[in-house]
């Protein structure tokens, strides 16, 4: 029975298609000279910003969901522990400068709103980090981040797999801390926290149910 099927992969044609009519034209941009380091390397992994664009799109086409979260490497300390000041050449070095860290649906774990706004005021996420073991050997270990709004101040939070508290910091940009989340959602309805049907979800039915 099973020989005698034939798999059309429809539904991963339609997809791959879609995402060729999206980038058949060039996408145009106005970005602050302060900003222009995005296009060539906006992930800090060497990703531009329009290599970045093109994953958003192809998650949002297949499952409707993703996220991005703002962030920027801890400030140096001094021989106390307390944060220093960046100089204007850590600042604009490549080292310290913001960068989009991606999520896909699947680690988007759990959001909360105030209840007061349509702002959220939750966001956890889950990582996976290959850690190494001994000499030769890594072994792949969770960690939940946590960002969280605690009296009005931005909290990014993180979590072993044991659900102990191993980092909590207080992001902080031109000398103040932040006030909202620095988190971006994109959807297929629209880019917020609320989940979207999937654009392909009626396709993949008949895909399926057109090889049963």
């Amino acid at each position: 029975y099973w020989s005698r099927g034939r798999w059309f992969p429809a539904t991963g044609r339609t997809h791959e298609t879609l995402g060729g009519m999206v980038w058949s034209k060039e996408p145009e941009s106005e970005i602050q000279p302060k900003l222009e380091y995005l296009i060539d390397n906006a992930d800090g992994a060497g990703c531009g910003l329009r290599e970045v664009a093109q994953k958003v799109t192809a998650e949002v086409t297949a499952v409707a969901r993703y996220g991005v979260l703002i962030d920027m490497p801890a400030s140096p300390t001094d021989s106390d522990g307390n944060r220093v000041a960046l100089t204007r050449a850590q600042n604009e070095s490549a080292e310290f400068l913001p960068k989009w860290i991606q999520y896909k649906a699947e680690q988007i774990i759990y959001t909360r709103n105030n209840g007061t706004s349509n702002s959220i005021d939750e966001i956890r996420l889950t990582e996976t980090r290959s850690e190494k073991k001994n000499g030769f050997e890594w072994e792949d270990k969770e960690y939940t981040r946590r960002l969280v709004m605690i009296d009005g101040v931005y909290h990014n939070q993180l979590f072993n797999d044991k659900d102990e508290m191993i980092g909590n910091v207080k992001p902080v940009a031109n000398g103040k801390t932040l006030t909202e989340i620095p988190f971006q959602f994109f959807g297929a309805d629209d880019n917020s926290p609320e989940y979207s049907k999937l654009p392909l979800y009626d396709l993949a039915n008949v895909n399926l149910g057109h090889f049963v």
